[in-house]
């Protein structure tokens, strides 16, 4: 006992010399600072082998991002800067790949293959079709004081990772394609700090798996939403049922892109706000402001029943499932479109 007791002040002392390992330490440490800005990444690394966040140029002519109809025209959008610094010179794993969905579908996929692996959801930009988490960790730490001399400098076999995540929408003649990137940046703690580092375990394997899964339950609704015919074809007339049909399909599409105008676009100059709002245009800006809040925003609907009424009018009643980041609801709705112009729009909107 007693040469343990003379033995703590030397090793005390040793501990406190440079280069020797810290006896003790926060698993946190060094967190206040975003993990890919660590002085121990691999600055010097040559550009060459850093993971490209940009679309190839040989490939940009046949990508386009999720929405281009709406909010990109073309491939040639660049990442967000943000990302492109989160990842520019880092230890980063990139994995790919195509499937035969639509982007949209595909999007909504990755955003419930994340919350079914119960992984943090950091950010979610539909625009740029980029999905973010937030950093998780495995492994444990060796709370041993000991540990840190006699079994390893680090004393701990900490890991922790992040997924960066971006769908684009591919074109094909064959029908729809979307591809699927998925970015590991890895870091391991080593003495006493975070270290930029690959990891040899492919993580992004049960990711895609996930997202398999979750595109297998929603292949019904991928054919319920899509068009009957060519789109060279859609243009031609059809029955007031189904371009009512169409109306809603486009409403949804945008409320899912929160893209707020076209949304509102959706509804009639006359149309009769909900209880609550003195006019048509408190509701419409308190409609703005909902959306705006939300980091994501996801509408799909089922059993859509579209019938005509003796004014011409058409009623579309269905299933609205709404999922959002802070807001989830399931509801029985009724639609009422009239004709105005060439299009048909929203004048009265019922909860069942």
């Amino acid at each position: 006992m007693k040469r343990l007791l003379l033995c703590l002040p030397l090793l005390l002392i040793l501990a406190s010399c440079s280069g020797m390992p810290k006896l003790f330490w926060d698993v946190d440490e060094g967190r206040d600072q975003p993990a890919y800005a660590s002085s121990s990444a691999s600055a010097s690394e040559p550009a060459g082998k850093r993971a490209p966040l940009d679309v190839p140029p040989e490939l940009r002519s046949e990508i386009e991002l999720p929405g281009a109809a709406d909010i990109a025209s073309s491939g040639e959008e660049d990442l967000p800067e943000k990302y492109r610094r989160a990842v520019a010179g880092r230890a980063v794993s990139l994995h790919a790949k195509v499937y035969e969905a639509d982007a949209a579908t595909l999007f909504s996929a990755v955003v419930d293959a994340m919350t079914a692996l119960n992984i943090p959801v950091d950010s979610v930009d539909s625009p740029s079709g980029v999905i973010t988490s937030d950093w998780i960790r495995k492994g444990a730490h060796n709370t041993n004081m000991f540990g840190g001399i006699f079994g390893g400098l680090s004393g701990s076999n900490l890991t922790k990772h992040r997924f960066i995540v971006r769908v684009y929408r591919m074109k094909s003649d064959a029908g729809p394609r979307s591809k699927l990137e998925i970015r590991v940046l890895g870091q391991v703690y080593d003495n006493g700090h975070w270290v930029n580092k690959p990891f040899r375990q492919d993580v992004s394997k049960e990711l895609f798996a996930s997202v398999e899964e979750q595109l297998a339950r929603l292949k019904p609704q991928m054919k319920q939403h899509a068009p009957a015919t060519k789109p060279e074809a859609a243009a031609e007339a059809k029955t007031p049922e189904d371009e009512a049909l169409a109306a809603v399909e486009a409403w949804r599409r945008a409320w899912s892109a929160r893209d707020a105008e076209a949304y509102l676009a959706a509804y009639a100059p006359d149309f009769e706000p909900p209880r609550g709002f003195a006019t048509l245009g408190d509701w419409r800006a308190y409609k703005k402001r909902v959306i705006a809040s939300k980091s994501f925003i996801k509408v799909t609907l089922e059993d859509a029943l579209a019938t005509r009424q003796p004014d011409g009018s058409v009623s579309v009643e269905f299933l609205q499932h709404f999922r959002s980041n802070n807001f989830n609801s399931d509801d029985r709705k009724r639609l009422l479109l009239k004709k105005i112009g060439p299009d048909w729009k929203i004048v009265r909107e019922q909860i069942l």
